[in-house]
């Protein structure tokens, strides 16, 4: 009553409670703690916060606000002040590291926490702001494993966490802000100034240049959500300075050859096929842009790369083909036919509008005169449009240069291979590692008295065993050798899925050395074989492809809440599915009830509608 008669308050007034707690928090920031004892504090400081609770209204801020400046969520587990955005009411695991602290707290104390600013739970905007700090401290410089560590952790719950938020129409104006992301060369750069490094054919030409690409371990789902840019999108090639245009007579003849296949009425023909096979277009579509496409020689052919958002071009390099989209030209510096196919038919394709996404067959009958496009495009299974039987096929004198067919094969087992490669049943005859290193030494041999420079692979390279010449050099061969330890009229040459792949990826570059009598000097021959792939005329396919058959269920299409059976594994609910090109991932739950992502084989698997 005395007290209260002299006008001394119950309560202590909010400003002068802060301002207590600002002095233990710098006492506490002292060497020696200001003589406080980590329990005393503990207690302090839970009375100070459930003070704050306590009132009927929220402290002013005018009375906290040099609090709040600075740390001043006490934690009693860390030992330790935390500034209010780096402290949080819900746990936060590992997700932060040490860089920020989980503070509970019960009843008056959670209020009084709430009310001074700690956090509650973790949403973008604090692991946006988390990825700046590492950012900030990092100063341009290469982060360490453990930080990159981080990094990526914090990348991965933030678009998890935007995908809520956007999800339940909030915060749609921060998802939309750049944020800090690692880098390939351990930085953090924001996401606007990132690329994603899908294009490796440019990525070799950027070396030096002041372009940043994305860490190899984010994800598909974070370029979508941050919208990172791919740099196969934001680069663009262009001229760097006038082609020096060829006057050699090789170089001229290429071109005109392959410039009247493009322009042979054929072509168009079968290119329009490819076209409504591929639900892009229908068969009245109009392709007379193809007798606009010119093909240019030239000696010397130098292209720089331009990347959206930077000022400077980088990437000068001289290359050996150039397709000039804007004008209409496909300027092409080597005389290689395989160099520059593949150039040429994404040029075709841009021309008429994108619509293929697979160019092998448009690769294919660019490689074919045109009088057989039509009946290669039969033998690779492409639908023909109605009226394609109109199309007149008038003798092309450019198109008769065939090739004179090797003699049949003496082996009755033996299927047409063009009569280079046997396809059939039966075991495949093993070959000792003998044959295989005389056969190797021997086509080393020949490529050296050829003149050239091979270089022999070491074991289990995928697909070819000698490489003759620099990979740049597009005469350069990528040899398979097959040693025989006899003649070859009685032992057949197998080729695996592996050379297979090979040969499509090298095409002109791949060749065959078939070693006869590897082991005999006296009678070895080298047959040396180019490209052998694309010569193949038939396939047999013994019993053994039971295996690979369509089961019963399978070439249903999955769906949300199916069964999924695996070939080998146990079967699964279908909670989602995502389509990654032309692959399928489904994201289902076993069960016992664990989650996990699967990869979906149409040809194996199987879907099941109901449980």
């Amino acid at each position: 009553e005395f007290l209260a008669a002299i006008g001394v308050a119950a309560e202590p007034p909010p400003a002068a409670v802060a301002a207590h707690l600002a002095v233990l928090r710098d006492r506490w920031a002292e060497a020696d703690h200001g003589g406080l004892a980590p329990a005393q504090l503990d207690r302090i400081a839970a009375a100070i916060y459930a003070y704050f609770g306590r009132l009927d209204d929220p402290p002013p801020a005018a009375a906290i606000a040099d609090l709040v400046d600075g740390p001043c969520i006490w934690d009693p587990e860390r030992k330790r002040f935390w500034l209010t955005e780096h402290a949080f009411g819900a746990p936060i695991a590992d997700l932060f590291g040490d860089r920020r602290g989980f503070v509970p707290g019960d009843g008056d104390v959670r209020r009084g926490l709430d009310r001074l600013g700690r956090r509650g739970q973790v949403e973008a905007v604090d692991i946006a702001a988390m990825l700046a700090e590492l950012a900030e401290g990092a100063r341009g410089r290469p982060l360490d494993a453990a930080t990159i560590d981080l990094a990526l952790r914090l990348v991965r719950r933030l678009v998890d966490l935007r995908e809520v938020e956007e999800a339940a129409a909030d915060a749609t104006s921060k998802a939309a802000a750049p944020v800090h992301v690692p880098t390939a060369d351990r930085r953090l750069l924001a996401s606007d100034r990132v690329f994603v490094g899908d294009a490796p054919w440019l990525v070799d030409r950027l070396r030096g240049a002041p372009i940043a690409l994305l860490h190899s371990k984010v994800g598909a789902d974070a370029i979508a959500r941050l919208g990172i840019r791919r740099l196969s999108a934001a680069a663009r090639e262009e001229l760097a300075e006038a082609p020096a245009l060829s006057g050699s007579p090789d170089k001229l003849e290429f071109c005109r050859d392959l410039a009247r296949t493009i322009h042979h009425p054929l072509f168009a023909a079968g290119l329009r096929r490819l076209l409504v096979a591929s639900g892009q277009v229908d068969g009245a579509v109009e392709l007379g842009v193809l007798a606009g496409l010119k093909l240019q020689a030239t000696d010397h052919l130098v292209t720089q790369l331009r990347i959206d958002g930077v000022d400077q071009a980088t990437g000068v390099e001289e290359v050996a083909i150039f397709a000039d989209d804007h004008a209409g030209v496909v300027y092409i510096g080597a005389d290689h036919w395989d160099t520059v196919v593949v150039e040429v038919a994404a040029a075709i394709d841009r021309l008429v509008g994108g619509g293929l996404e697979n160019l092998a067959h448009l690769e294919a009958i660019l490689r074919t005169p045109p009088p057989e496009i039509q009946q290669l495009l039969d033998r690779r299974r492409v639908p023909r449009v109605q009226g394609d039987d109109e199309v007149v096929f008038f003798e092309d004198p450019f198109a008769e240069r065939q090739e004179e067919e090797p003699p049949p094969a003496t082996t009755s087992r033996a299927v047409g291979v063009e009569r280079l490669a046997f396809v059939g049943g039966g075991e495949v005859p093993r070959v000792s590692n003998e044959v295989v290193k005389a056969a190797i030494t021997a086509a080393v041999e020949h490529e050296r008295d050829a003149g050239r420079k091979p270089m022999e692979m070491p074991p289990g390279t995928p697909g070819y065993d000698v490489q003759s010449g620099r990979i740049s050099d597009p005469n350069a061969r990528f040899i398979r050798v097959l040693g025989l330890d006899g003649g070859w009229e009685r032992l057949p040459v197998i080729l695996s899925s592996r050379d297979a792949a090979a040969a499509r990826t090298f095409g002109r570059q791949y060749w065959l050395y078939v070693v006869e009598h590897a082991r005999d000097p006296g009678r070895r021959k080298v047959q040396r074989i180019q490209d052998p792939l694309p010569r193949i005329a038939r396939y047999a396919l013994d019993q053994r492809w039971r295996e690979q058959a369509e089961r019963d269920g399978s070439g249903l299409a999955p769906q949300v809440g199916w069964i999924h059976v695996p070939e080998a594994g146990e079967p699964a609910e279908i909670l989602a599915i995502e389509k990654v090109g032309m692959f399928t991932w489904l994201r289902v739950r076993a069960p016992g009830g664990a989650e996990e992502r699967r990869f979906f084989k149409p040809a194996l698997d199987r879907v099941v509608p109901e449980k």
